[in-house]
C-alpha cells in the first residue's frame, strides 16, 4: 500500500513525464467499456465523482508500482 506522499510523488512524475492522460491510467477504466465514473454520472444525471477518479489512479499505482 503507497503512501499519501508516495502517491502524490508517482501521479505527479506520472502525468508530468507520460504521454499518457488520467482517464488511461485509471484503474476503473476499461478499454471495451465507459469507466465506472462516467457510467456512474450518467446513470444518476450528476457530474463526475473526483474521490471515485482519485482511487481510481491510486490503485493503478500501487498495482504498477514495480513496474518501470
Amino acid at each position: 500500500m503507497m503512501t499519501d506522499f508516495e502517491y502524490a510523488k508517482y501521479l505527479a512524475l506520472k502525468l508530468l513525464y507520460s504521454g499518457e492522460d488520467c482517464c488511461a491510467i485509471c484503474a476503473y477504466n476499461k478499454w471495451d467499456d465507459v469507466c465506472d465514473n462516467h457510467k456512474y454520472a450518467e446513470e444518476n444525471n450528476c457530474g463526475l465523482d473526483n474521490d471515485l477518479c482519485f482511487m481510481g489512479m491510486k490503485r493503478y499505482a500501487e498495482e504498477n508500482a514495480d513496474k518501470k
